[in-house]
């Protein structure tokens, strides 16, 4: 238990610090209504899965990169998931999605 309160906190030292060493936002970031967080902050996540791991979730907004940790809850492991870079993922109109899609919506609209 010791060594999985010492690997979350180290992940989670690791955020502050990032977080702590950027710049706050221009007064123009802050009114993007996209943006997510300053340039070069990273984004956090954490959750407790089903089998006692803990999932750290890191995205990087300005790479458009998410990677995912899991944290032994009993030996503090950390292990890495998976990473993936989002940027085509997000360029997708439509995926696993139900009707109507999103084209099927615009025509009904008479958009083109």
């Amino acid at each position: 238990m010791r060594n999985a309160v010492l690997g979350f906190a180290l992940v989670v030292s690791l955020v502050i610090a990032v977080a702590w060493l950027e710049t706050p936002p221009s007064p123009a970031q802050a009114q993007a209504p996209y943006a997510a967080a300053p340039s070069g902050s990273l984004i956090s996540h954490s959750t407790n899965t089903a089998l006692g791991m803990q999932q750290v979730v890191l995205i990087d907004p300005q790479t458009r990169v998410m990677g995912v940790y899991h944290v032994d809850g009993t030996t503090g492991k950390i292990s890495l998931k998976s990473v993936r870079n989002l940027h085509w993922d997000l360029l997708l109109e439509a995926h696993n999605s139900t009707n109507p899609s999103p084209s099927e919506i615009k025509a009904s609209l008479g958009r083109p």
